[in-house]
């Protein structure tokens, strides 16, 4: 069933919508720091909702019921835990940095601890691993709207590709972080509606998709596998590699990632930036909860229907759209599209955002003798805007010929080829005083390498002659604790930091003065 005039008036008026909020924007950036951090006129609630929107994309509505449908409750709920145990940490340790430095971008820090090269091994891993991600999750957006459309999928990344730059251009980050909110709202009532018409179409109701589950082995049943207590980096869903990986993949994401960085940036101090991370915890579990329900019932739907005959073989992240499309009246398709297109445009926005705000500060204004007028930076600003839109959507096209099965372990893959070396860095810088550029520069290039060997050569072939490849979130691990060793070992060989590369920039290294001015300010 392809779209009518009725869906497409839906989602056009939706995309309008979005526009003329976004144009409201328009004339109040003045200078590149209003376009980039607002100003610091964002209040916690608009800042943590935008974070909690950018990080739900296509890639979670699409890849989390078919992860469900593949795995059933494998692994549920450890992304939780894990996060709430990195909370802490980034209010404590990052967030205190960040938001007493006077930045724009958080790799300004790596500078001030290390050295320019080290910024700038920093600023350049950020940037291949945010584009890489942006261009899986436009893939996504795109594979998740053909079957309702008929437009084929490299137009269909084009499209939404250039809608995202027009956001993002038309009014900087004050503009992509309220719009972040409407779409966080529209996904959420786009979420609730599927889970009523999947619950509405099984007989039954919850107890018969739970019957269905079990039956079939999807329930917690994966708890008494000794194999998924181990250790067995070949093992997909062992617990404690989980864990361990996610809660280093939560500092990364919440930590020292640009893109939420950047709203606490764009809050007023520290304490609205720890009240902004806790709206991002805690937002993210209904969101779990609705897609775990989504994917039971799903299978359910699928497994009592025979609808699995419809559906290309392994596609399992067809799964939503060929529902959507056999059972979604005309005029509410549209509106699940529209929540699927708030979940790319909410990540895609803000991440060709992050991509200007980068690589102006680090790249164009780090080397520039002469200051930007305030009309010249702006424009700067949206130009890198355009420029990483047209990256990011071939960045797509390549992932789509490449045609990997699961996107939410993709996307996993990606962030974690680059930034366990970035996290791995900060660590460095805020914990370990006796770390010195040098180590910090050879500990961040060894621990890259590392998580692309394991994410691309470390496979194993199991007995029935597949090829094995290791847990999606062993490479993040390994790239942290590459870089730290390495980093702590290498630094010997070298002088240690200078006074004025600790005083300030170092958790051991605070004045009275600064340690109560940074604690007054994460924890009031």
């Amino acid at each position: 069933m392809g779209f009518n005039w009725l869906d497409y008036l839906v989602l056009f008026v939706y995309l309008a919508g979005l526009m003329l909020v976004a144009t409201k924007f328009l004339h109040e950036q003045h200078n590149s720091k209003e376009f980039f951090v607002a100003g610091n006129s964002i209040p916690w609630w608009g800042a943590g909702m935008s974070i909690l929107a950018t990080l739900v994309s296509t890639v979670s509505i699409l890849g989390g019921p078919a992860d469900f449908f593949r795995y059933g409750f494998e692994g549920f709920g450890i992304w939780y835990l894990a996060t709430f145990l990195a909370a802490p940490v980034i209010i404590f340790v990052f967030i205190r940095f960040f938001l007493n430095l006077g930045i724009v971008s958080a790799y300004e820090y790596l500078e001030k601890r290390f050295s320019l090269g080290i910024r700038l091994i920093g600023s350049s891993f950020f940037l291949l691993m945010r584009a890489l991600y942006i261009g899986v999750v436009i893939y996504a957006s795109a594979i998740a709207l053909g079957p309702f459309t008929g437009i084929p999928v490299m137009w269909l990344m084009v499209i939404v590709g250039v809608c995202s730059a027009l956001y993002a251009v038309t009014g900087g980050i004050k503009a992509v972080i309220w719009t972040d909110v409407i779409q966080l709202v529209v996904v959420y009532l786009g979420i609730a509606y599927l889970l009523v018409m999947v619950f509405n179409r099984i007989e039954g109701g919850f107890p018969e998709m739970w019957r269905i589950a079990t039956e079939r082995g999807h329930d917690f049943s994966y708890l008494k596998s000794a194999e998924n207590w181990g250790l067995s980096p070949f093992v997909p869903n062992a617990f404690f590699l989980l864990l361990v990986g996610m809660f280093f993949n939560a500092l990364a994401q919440k930590g020292t990632d640009q893109m939420t960085v950047q709203r606490y940036l764009s809050t007023r101090n520290a304490r609205e930036s720890a009240k902004a991370l806790l709206v991002d915890v805690f937002g993210a579990i209904p969101i779990g909860f609705l897609m775990m329900a989504v994917g039971l019932g799903l299978f359910a739907w699928y497994h009592t229907t025979g609808g699995l005959e419809h559906l290309a073989e392994n596609n399992y992240n067809g799964l939503l759209p060929e529902f959507v499309a056999r059972e979604f009246p005309h005029g509410f398709a549209g509106l699940f599209a529209a929540a699927l297109m708030a979940a790319v445009i909410s990540t895609v926005d803000s991440g060709m955002n992050c991509l200007a705000t980068v690589t102006m500060t680090d790249f164009q204004l780090r080397f520039r003798k002469s200051p930007l007028s305030d009309a010249g930076s702006i424009f700067y600003a949206r130009l890198w805007t355009v420029v990483w839109a047209a990256l990011c959507i071939g960045l797509a096209f390549f992932i789509y010929v490449s045609a990997y099965d699961n996107i939410a372990r993709v996307s996993g893959q990606v962030i974690g080829l680059f930034s366990g070396s970035i996290l791995g860095i900060f660590l460095l810088g805020m914990l370990v005083p006796r770390v010195n550029a040098p180590g910090a520069g050879i500990g961040a290039v060894a621990g890259g390498a590392v998580a692309i060997w394991a994410n691309y050569f470390w496979v194993r072939q199991a007995p029935d002659g597949n090829i094995l490849h290791v847990c999606y979130m062993v490479p993040i691990t390994l790239g942290v604790l590459t870089t730290l060793g390495v980093g702590v070992l290498t630094s010997f060989c070298f002088a240690p930091p200078r006074r004025e590369q600790l005083r300030g920039l170092n958790i051991w290294h605070l004045t009275e003065r600064e340690r109560n001015l940074t604690d007054r300010k994460a924890e009031q």
